[in-house]
């Protein structure tokens, strides 16, 4: 389970229905998996913020944060992903805690 959910190669979960699409550096893999399950996974990890009803973030990839939508960053892709109203004081909160490794 670890190496599905790995903060080091993915850049965003995005839910659709009964199925999680998970996308990372190199590539991207749709599995079945109940949303309870991806919770259960990544409770303990700071790196991984739901961000609107349908994606989960990881953090380290953000490329930039422009009004209400989040850049995600892999090589010459760029992923734009908008921040849900509900969900906008969470990510800015988990935003401002985040630690990015530039200390």
């Amino acid at each position: 389970m670890d190496d599905l959910f790995n903060k080091d190669s993915v850049l965003f979960i995005e839910i659709q229905d009964h199925y999680l699409r998970i996308v990372r550096l190199n590539d991207e893999q749709k599995i079945r998996m109940p949303l309870r399950r991806l919770s259960e996974a990544l409770k303990e990890s700071p790196d991984f913020v739901k961000i609107n009803r349908s994606y989960i973030i990881n953090m380290n990839f953000i490329y930039e944060i422009d009004g209400n939508d989040v850049y995600i960053l892999e090589h010459l892709d760029e992923f734009r992903i908008p921040i849900g109203r509900r969900f906008h004081k969470h990510f800015y909160e988990a935003l401002e805690v985040f630690d990015f490794g530039l200390s």
